[in-house]
C-alpha cells in the first residue's frame, strides 16, 4: 500500500538518494549538443513552442540519478549570452508523469547544495523563473497533480560548469526521483569574441496546406537550402532554426510555388539587428518581395515568418441524394442524372442489408445546372421530393415545372450556386399492400380454458399491413393467428403496451400504450381485458382512445368498468388483454381491419394487492420504477419504514430494536433487530418512535427533525431517505438524511418509508492491501494512521500485521512489524505469510532499490510466528507452498522447510494448487509476458499473453496488459494508452479480454475483481459482463462472494476511523449479490464478443431496431436491455422470437427518455437453449 511521508521527509530522502547516486559509477551519456548548450533564448510560460527538441536536447534523467536504471525524462538547455541566463526544459518519457511537487523540481550547479531554482519560483517575472508544462492531469494512486515537465531559467556566468537537473515522477506504479546521472553533466558556456544569436524561419500558409516551399540562403547559413510546409503530417517541419550565429549579414529567399502568392514576410526579435526586403530594398515587406536580408547584431534571436495564400480559391459544392422508403423496404430504386454528374446512373434502397446504400453524394461540383430523375418501381409511388441546404441555389421539379414537389413529379433540376452543399430526399410509399400481409394476435384459441378469436378459423383479429400505423416500434406479418398460453406467439410484435405488475379486484384497469400514426387520418385505439374469464372481450370490458394523424407518443387507456370481486379466483389469477389500432374506428375484438396492428397480452389479477417484497407497500403502488437506481424495480425492492445504519459508511446495522407509543398499541412488523423496522397503527393519533441502538453505537441526532410529521395528502409512498443498494447491506449513497420520531398518523395515510436512523458506529479498521481467505481479512496497519503503538516499541513508525473476522468484526493485533507494500501479505487457511524489513531511515531508503525482506508465517490458530530465514518480496501461499518474488522463480515448502530455487527469471509470482503464475520479459520481446510453472513436474507453460501483475485461482489466470505493449486498443476507446484486464484459461489455453481498463486484478470462481479510477469493479466470466460495487477503493482481493479492498478517507470525504482527519487508509468489503445490476460501460468502438455481435442498428422514427448476428448458434429469440449511464435498468424487452429487438426510447413505465447517451446489451437464446450476451455498448438518443 502507499506509504505517506511529509514533504520534509521526502526532501531528506531525495537528498540522500542523490548522495547515493553520486557514488554510483556510470558511463558517460551521448548527448545531442553537449558540452555546449544551444545559444538562444526562451520564454518561461509553460509553452514549449519555441524549443527545438532535437537541437536543444542536452541530457538524460534517470531513476535515482543512475543511468543503469530506467530513463524517466530528458532535459534541454538554451543560453542567452546577452543576459547570461540559462534556460531549462524538462520533458518526461512516454508513460511517465511529472509530479507537481515544487520542492522536488530543482537544479544545482558545480556540486553545490544550493538550488538555483525550484518549483516554488513558479509565477516569478524575473530569474529565477519556473512554470509547469502540460498537458496536466491527476495521479489516481497518489492523488497529486501531474504535468509532462517544466520550464525554468536562472542566471549563470559563462565558463565551465557541472549541472544536476531534478524532477519527481510517477512510473511503475509509484513516485520515483529522476535526475542527470552521477555528479552532474558538464556544461561549457562560451561567449568570447562576441555573443551568438539565431535566425528562425517559419512557414505560415493561410489556410494550412500541404504545399512544400523551397528556400535558399547566403552568409554561410547551414543548410544553404531547405524546404518547409504548413500541414500536420510531420514529413516536413514548418520551422528552420539557424543557431550559434555570429553577428553579420545573412539572407533567406523563398522560391515561387505554383498556386500560391507570398503575401507577407514579418520579422521580429530585433533591437539592434536590421531587415531589408527584396527586390523592393525597403525595410518593410512590399508586394512582390521574395527575400529578406538580415544584419544580425547583439547576438539577437530573430524570427521571420513567410506567409503564403492561395493564388485563387476553388469554389465547389455537393449534391446528396437520399432514398427514404416508408416503411423501410428492400426495393431497389434506379436514378439517372444530367449535367455531368458521375456516376450518371445509380441505384439506392432503404433496408439494412448493406448491399446498396440509401445515399449517393456528388462532391466537388462547380456551380451550374444538374438534374436527378427516379425511375418508376413496381408497387411503389414517389410520394415526395424534399430538397434543402440552399440559399442561392434553386430547385425545379418535373414534369410539373414548379419550385415545390407535386404529385406525379419524378425529377428535380438543380441550379447549384455559391458552392452550396445540397440534399434531396426521394420518399416512396407502397402503392398497395401485398396480398396476405397481415398481422394476427396470439391470445389462446382452442388451447383449453378461455378461447379467444385469434385464429383465422375463428375470424381472428387481423390487420392489413403497410400503412405504418402501429403500437410500439415493431409489427410483423403472419399467415394465421399464433395462439399460446403466454400470448407471446408472434414474438417481437408485442412491444407497445405497458402493463402494471398486476391488476387488483375493485380497481379500474389503466395502462399506457405507445402509438405511431403516420397516416393522414385519425386512428382509434381499442383495448379489452377479459375480467370474467368467459373467453370473450365484452364491450363492458373495453376502453378507447383517439390517435390523431401524425401522433408518435404514449396514450393512456382506462377500461370502462372495474374488476369485479372474486375475479382473481374465477380467473385463477391470470387473464388476457387485447389492443387494436386502426383508422377504421372502434373495432370489434375480431375480424379484419384495413390497417394498423393487434397486440395480445397475458395479465395478472389479484384479489388483494400483492406485496412481492414484503415491505408493506402494495405492488400496484410501488410499480416497476426504480426510485433508488439500484437496478431493482420498486415492487421487488424492499423498502420498509426505515433502516438503522452507520452514518460513516451507510452499513445497515443489526442488533437494535424499536418501540412505538401512542393512543393504542402499534403492531410491530419488523422490530429493528436486523437493522430494518416497520410498524402499523389501527387508531388515529400521535405516535412516538423510540429506537434502542445496537450495542457499541449511539444515535446521531444531528439530522433529527423533532417536529411532528403528518403524511396526510402526500404522495404514496412518502420517501424520506435512501433505500438499500440491492442486497448489499448498505444504503444507496445519499445518507445521512433528516429523520423523524413524532408522527400524526391516520388509517388510510400514505405509507412512510426510509425514515432512516443514523448511528455513530465504532471506528472503521485502518489498514491497506487486504488479502482475504474464508472469514479472515488480513491487513497491515500503519501505526501513524491508527494512532497507537501496536507493537509496543515506543514509537508510531511501524506497519503492524492485523486481521479481522468478517462475521463478528473482531480485530486481532499480532504485534508483528511487517512491510506495507502491495502484495507483501497473503493468507491461506490458518497461515498468514508476510514480509518483514528493518525500519531505520537508511533501510527505508535502500528498500527503494531492493524491496526484499525476511519472509515469515503467522499461524492464526496457535498465534505463533515462524521466520523462514529467507528473503524476498510479494509472497503468495497455497497449502504448504509459498511462492516468493525475486530475480528468479523460487518457492518454499513449509512441510519440508526447504527453499526450491530455479534459474527462471520471474517477477510477481502467485500460486494456486500446483501452478505458479508469474511475469517475465522473454529474450524475444521488450515487454513482460505471463507464464506458468508446475511445481510438481517443473514444466513451464507459455501463455503467449503480454501482461503483468498476475493472479490465479483454479484454471483462471488474470492479469493486466498495457495497450502500448501489444499495440492494440483492447478496450475500444479509440486509443492504445490504457491498461486493460485480461485472463487466461489454463484448461483451453486461450486468452480472453474483459475490455475493461483497470489494475490490480484478483480472481475467485467466476469473478475477477479489479480497480478502475479508484472504483472497485468485478467481471463475471460466465456472463461476460462487468458490474460495479459502487465502492471507492483500490488493491482488491476476493474469496467466494466477499471482495476486500482499502480506501483513502479523502476519497469518500469522511472520517471513517473517527480520529479527526480524513487522511487514513481504511479497510472495506463488498458482498457480491444477484441483486447487483449496475452494469459498467465499455466503449462502443468496434466491440465484438465471442459469439454475439450487433449486425446493424437502424433508426426509425423515435425508435432503434437492433439487428442481431451470432456465431455458432441459430438464434431462437433475442432480448434487449437498456440502462442509464448510472447503470439503472430502463428497458427490458424480454425474449422475443427472431433476431431483432426494438427500443422505442421509452422507460419500462412508458415514460419517454431524454436525449442523451444510454447503455445497452443484447442477449440471444439459441435453438440449443444456450444464452449468449454481448458486451455493454453505448447508443445516442437525439431527437
Amino acid at each position: 500500500m502507499p506509504v505517506r511521508v511529509s514533504s520534509g521527509l521526502k526532501l531528506i530522502c531525495f537528498f540522500i538518494v542523490f548522495l547515493l547516486g553520486m557514488f554510483m559509477v556510470a558511463a558517460s551519456d551521448a548527448k545531442a549538443t553537449p558540452p555546449s548548450p544551444t545559444y538562444g533564448t526562451a520564454v518561461v510560460d509553460g509553452s514549449i513552442s519555441e524549443w527545438n527538441l532535437t537541437t536543444d536536447l542536452f541530457g538524460s534523467m534517470y531513476r535515482a540519478f543512475n543511468n543503469t536504471k530506467p530513463l524517466e525524462a530528458q532535459y534541454y538547455l538554451r543560453y542567452n549570452c546577452t543576459t547570461e541566463v540559462l534556460y531549462v526544459l524538462v520533458q518526461t518519457e512516454d508513460g511517465v508523469d511529472a509530479l507537481e511537487e515544487p520542492t522536488n523540481a530543482w537544479a544545482t550547479v558545480d556540486g553545490g547544495h544550493g538550488k538555483v531554482y525550484t518549483g516554488a519560483d513558479e509565477g516569478n517575472t524575473s530569474v529565477p523563473e519556473f512554470e509547469w508544462v502540460g498537458p496536466f492531469g491527476t495521479n489516481a494512486t497518489l492523488s497529486e497533480t501531474t504535468a509532462t515537465g517544466y520550464e525554468a531559467a536562472f542566471s549563470l556566468a559563462p565558463g565551465s560548469h557541472t549541472v544536476v537537473i531534478h524532477v519527481e515522477v510517477f512510473d511503475d506504479g509509484g513516485a520515483q526521483t529522476a535526475g542527470s546521472a552521477g555528479s552532474g553533466d558538464s556544461l561549457e558556456i562560451s561567449c568570447t569574441g562576441g555573443s551568438t544569436g539565431s535566425i528562425s524561419i517559419i512557414k505560415d500558409t493561410v489556410p494550412n496546406d500541404a504545399q512544400d516551399f523551397s528556400f535558399s540562403t547566403t552568409g554561410g547559413l547551414s543548410p544553404s537550402s531547405f524546404s518547409l510546409d504548413d500541414d500536420s503530417d510531420g514529413t516536413l517541419s514548418n520551422t528552420e532554426t539557424f543557431s550559434s550565429l555570429a553577428n553579420g549579414s545573412y539572407s533567406v529567399t523563398e522560391a515561387s510555388a505554383t498556386g500560391f502568392t507570398l503575401d507577407d514576410i514579418t520579422c521580429s526579435g530585433n533591437t539592434s539587428s536590421t531587415f531589408t526586403f527584396s527586390p523592393s530594398a525597403l525595410s518593410s515587406f512590399q508586394a512582390g518581395d521574395t527575400s529578406v536580408s538580415i544584419t544580425l547584431a547583439s547576438a539577437e534571436d530573430l524570427t521571420c515568418t513567410f506567409r503564403n495564400i492561395p493564388t485563387s480559391t476553388p469554389t465547389t459544392g455537393s449534391i446528396s441524394i437520399i432514398k427514404d422508403t416508408v416503411p423501410n423496404d428492400a426495393q431497389d430504386f434506379s436514378y439517372s442524372t444530367t449535367g455531368g454528374l458521375s456516376p450518371s446512373s445509380f441505384s439506392l434502397d432503404d433496408d439494412s442489408d448493406g448491399t446498396l446504400s440509401n445515399t449517393e453524394t456528388f462532391s466537388s461540383l462547380a456551380d451550374g445546372s444538374y438534374s436527378v430523375t427516379e425511375a418508376s418501381a413496381a408497387g411503389f409511388t414517389l410520394d415526395d421530393i424534399t430538397c434543402s441546404g440552399n440559399t442561392s441555389s434553386t430547385f425545379t421539379f418535373s414534369p410539373s415545372g414548379l419550385s415545390s414537389f407535386q404529385a406525379g413529379d419524378t425529377s428535380v433540376s438543380i441550379t447549384l450556386a455559391s458552392a452550396e452543399d445540397l440534399t434531396c430526399t426521394f420518399r416512396n410509399i407502397p402503392t398497395s399492400t401485398p396480398s396476405g400481409s397481415l398481422d394476427f394476435g396470439d391470445a389462446p384459441d382452442g388451447l383449453g380454458g378461455p378461447s379467444y378469436p385469434t385464429l383465422l378459423a375463428s375470424n381472428g383479429a387481423r390487420h392489413t399491413l403497410g400503412s405504418g400505423l402501429l403500437m410500439g416500434t415493431t409489427v410483423d406479418s403472419e399467415s394465421d393467428g399464433q395462439p399460446n398460453l403466454a400470448a407471446t406467439g408472434d414474438g417481437s410484435d408485442e412491444d407497445g403496451v405497458y402493463l402494471p405488475a398486476l391488476f387488483v379486484e375493485g380497481g379500474t384497469p389503466t395502462f399506457t400504450v405507445g402509438v405511431v400514426n403516420p397516416t393522414a387520418s385519425m386512428a382509434t385505439l381499442t383495448c379489452w381485458m377479459d375480467m370474467n374469464g368467459d373467453g370473450t372481450f365484452d364491450s363492458s370490458e373495453r376502453g378507447t382512445a383517439t390517435v390523431p394523424a401524425g401522433t408518435n407518443e404514449t396514450v393512456t387507456i382506462t377500461l370502462a368498468s372495474s374488476i369485479p370481486a372474486g375475479a382473481a379466483a374465477t380467473l385463477g389469477g391470470i387473464t388476457y388483454l387485447r389492443c387494436r389500432l386502426s383508422t377504421d374506428g372502434v373495432l370489434a375484438p375480431d375480424g379484419l381491419a384495413s390497417d394498423g396492428e393487434v397486440e395480445d397480452y397475458k395479465a395478472s389479477v389479484s384479489a388483494t394487492d400483492k406485496d412481492s417484497d414484503d415491505d408493506g407497500i402494495p405492488d400496484s403502488v410501488e410499480g416497476p420504477q426504480d426510485r433508488d437506481h439500484d437496478g431493482i424495480p420498486d415492487y421487488l425492492d424492499r423498502d420498509p419504514q426505515g433502516y438503522i445504519y452507520c452514518e460513516n459508511n451507510g452499513k445497515i446495522m443489526p442488533g437494535g430494536s424499536i418501540s412505538v407509543s401512542g393512543p393504542a398499541p402499534a403492531t410491530i412488523v419488523l422490530d429493528g433487530s436486523t437493522g430494518i423496522y416497520s410498524f402499523m397503527v389501527s387508531v388515529d393519533g400521535m405516535y412516538v418512535l423510540t429506537v434502542t441502538p445496537p450495542p457499541g453505537t449511539t444515535i446521531d441526532n444531528t439530522f433529527l427533525n423533532s417536529s411532528i410529521f403528518d403524511p396526510t395528502g402526500m404522495p404514496d409512498p412518502v420517501v424520506l431517505g435512501p433505500g438499500e443498494n440491492g442486497g448489499t447491506g448498505f444504503l444507496t449513497p445519499g445518507y445521512p438524511t433528516t429523520f423523524y420520531i413524532n408522527f400524526d398518523l391516520m388509517t388510510g395515510d400514505p405509507l412512510i418509508i426510509d425514515n432512516n436512523i443514523p448511528l455513530i458506529c465504532p471506528a472503521a479498521a485502518v489498514g491497506g492491501d487486504p488479502p482475504v481467505w474464508g472469514n479472515v481479512i488480513v491487513f497491515p496497519t500503519p501505526e501513524a494512521a491508527h494512532g497507537q503503538d501496536l507493537n509496543n516499541d515506543g514509537d508510531l513508525d511501524d506497519t503492524v500485521l492485523r486481521y479481522e473476522y468478517a462475521t463478528t468484526g473482531e480485530i486481532v493485533n499480532t504485534g508483528i512489524s511487517v512491510s506495507g507494500r502491495h502484495r507483501d501479505t497473503d493468507i491461506y487457511g490458518e497461515n498468514i505469510v508476510f514480509v518483514q524489513r528493518p525500519n531505520t531511515l537508511l533501510d527505508k531508503i535502500l528498500s527503494m532499490f531492493n524491496p526484499s525482506g525476511q519472509i515469515g508465517v503467522y499461524n492464526i490458530t496457535t498465534g505463533k510466528t515462524r521466520m523462514l530465514g529467507i528473503s524476498g518480496s510479494k509472497p503468495a501461499i497455497y497449502g504448504n507452498i509459498i511462492s516468493i518474488s525475486g530475480s528468479q522463480l523460487s518457492y518454499y515448502d513449509l512441510s519440508r522447510s526447504k527453499l526450491i530455487k530455479t534459474d527462471i527469471p520471474a517477477e510477481n509470482q502467485v500460486i494456486w494448487g500446483k501452478m505458479i503464475a508469474y511475469e517475465t520479459v522473454p529474450e524475444s520481446s521488450d515487454q513482460p509476458q505471463i507464464y506458468l510453472y508446475n511445481v510438481e513436474s517443473a514444466a513451464t507453460i507459455t501463455t503467449g499473453a503480454a501482461g503483468s501483475q498476475p493472479a490465479i485461482q483454479g484454471n483462471v489466470v488474470t492479469f493486466q496488459t498495457r495497450e502500448q505493449d501489444v499495440g492494440h486498443d483492447l478496450n475500444g476507446d479509440g486509443d492504445a494508452l490504457d491498461t486493460v484486464i485480461r485472463y487466461y484459461d489454463i484448461a483451453t489455453g486461450k486468452t480472453f479480454n474483459t475490455q475493461m481498463a483497470g489494475q490490480d486484478p484478483a480472481v475467485y470462481g467466476n469473478h475477477i475483481v479489479f480497480s478502475q479510477d479508484h472504483t472497485i469493479l468485478y467481471y463475471d466470466i460466465e456472463k461476460h459482463e462487468t458490474l460495479t460495487t459502487g465502492d471507492l477503493g483500490t488493491e482488491p482481493d476476493i474469496y467466494g462472494s466477499t471482495i476486500t479492498y482499502y480506501v483513502w478517507e479523502e476519497w469518500r470525504h469522511r472520517d471513517l476511523n473517527l480520529d479527526g482527519d480524513e487522511r487514513d487508509p481504511i479497510i472495506g468489503t463488498h458482498s457480491i449479490s444477484d441483486s447487483d445490476r449496475v452494469l459498467v460501460q465499455t466503449h462502443a468502438t468496434q466491440l465484438v464478443s465471442q459469439r454475439v455481435a450487433l449486425g446493424q442498428l437502424r433508426v426509425q422514427k423515435n425508435s432503434f431496431i437492433f439487428a442481431i448476428k451470432a456465431q455458432g448458434a441459430n438464434i431462437e429469440s433475442t432480448r434487449l436491455e437498456v440502462y442509464g449511464m448510472n447503470g439503472q435498468l430502463l428497458f427490458d424487452s424480454g425474449f422475443t422470437a427472431g433476431n431483432e429487438s426494438t427500443w422505442r426510447w421509452l422507460r419500462a413505465d412508458g415514460a419517454r427518455v431524454a436525449n442523451g447517451v444510454y447503455l445497452y446489451r443484447i442477449i440471444v437464446r439459441g435453438e440449443d437453449g444456450q444464452r449468449i450476451s454481448s458486451p455493454v455498448k453505448m447508443v445516442l438518443v437525439l431527437r
